[in-house]
């Protein structure tokens, strides 16, 4: 679905983005590897000003839980996943 970002603003002013700003975008390995089809949006960010870190999204979550041991998640009685049969 190469229409679904019809329109975007900045949070603080509410003006639109001009097409030549350029702005920090903060995704995962995934989308950036053209994950969920967006190859199109990723292959025109030149190698020169994309910046990978070292760290992993899994290594983030891990350490968070780890620093949070008490969290708890709410518990869904209705799943969005069920079983047809």
């Amino acid at each position: 679905e190469l229409d679904r970002l019809a329109s975007l603003t900045w949070e603080d002013t509410g003006k639109p983005v001009e097409d030549k700003e350029e702005f920090w975008v903060a995704t995962n390995d995934y989308l950036v590897s053209g994950g969920d089809s967006l190859r199109h949006v990723f292959d025109g960010i030149p190698m020169n000003k994309r910046k990978y870190l070292d760290t992993t999204q899994r290594d983030v979550g891990a350490e968070y839980l780890r620093a949070n041991p008490g969290l708890s998640l709410p518990f869904d009685e209705k799943p969005r996943v069920e079983k047809i049969e």
